[in-house]
């Protein structure tokens, strides 16, 4: 949970907190999503405000690393995720942008004069309809990441399945051929054994009738 402060910006402690920039550089994101990871609570740090009033951020170094370790997952998998932040980060701003619109013409509304209502009015159905297919298009996209994902997974332990039936066809293949050569190992010392006796008994029979 990010703590909220003023003023000047607090001195780092020993390396306990890292800016943006680093906590993007090894978590592989980029700054706006680890701002956006403070203020949503997903990694420790804390914030201020400088005098301007401009929000500033630090993510504390233990909550990066266990990030870190945490989204070690496959290659795949992790550039699908970082297109749908891109994406969603994208919407993200887009939100805000809308709702500032809505909010301006919702204030332009309440002190128009009657000639200019039916406009406006016909101006806030078009941000809010813009809104509502911003929302299900992020639906959509998550979805879409979640399929991607599955089917990586998917492709994954079917190529595992692959490579254990070859490996078991290879290693019958190489069976199959031991006892073949034993069998034929077998047949050759069974012919040379009656070439022996054959000429064991001509030798005899020279012998005796000689």
């Amino acid at each position: 949970m990010a703590s909220s402060e003023r003023g000047r910006p607090p001195e780092r402690s020993g390396g306990e907190y890292l800016t943006p920039r680093e906590a993007a550089g090894i978590l592989g994101v980029t700054e706006a999503t680890v701002r956006n990871m403070i203020r949503r609570g997903e990694l420790d740090g804390r914030q201020w405000h400088t005098n301007p009033g401009e929000p500033r951020y630090q993510a504390t170094t233990e909550s990066v690393e266990r990030k870190a370790v945490e989204s070690k997952r496959p290659p795949v998998v992790r550039d699908i995720d970082r297109r749908t932040e891109q994406v969603l980060e994208t919407l993200s701003e887009n939100f805000k942008w809308i709702g500032a619109e809505v909010a301006q013409n919702r204030e332009m509304i309440t002190g128009a004069v009657v000639g200019q209502e039916k406009e406006l009015k016909k101006r806030l159905d078009t941000l809010n309809e813009g809104l509502d297919k911003a929302l299900v298009g992020m639906d959509e996209m998550r979805q879409l990441a979640a399929e991607q994902a599955e089917r990586e997974h998917e492709y994954q332990r079917e190529s595992l399945d692959i490579q254990r039936e070859n490996a078991k066809a290879q290693r019958e293949t190489a069976e199959g051929l031991a006892r073949a050569l034993d069998l034929v190992g077998h047949v050759e010392w069974k012919e040379r054994e009656a070439e022996h006796q054959d000429e064991h008994r001509s030798f005899w029979r020279r012998l005796i009738e000689g």
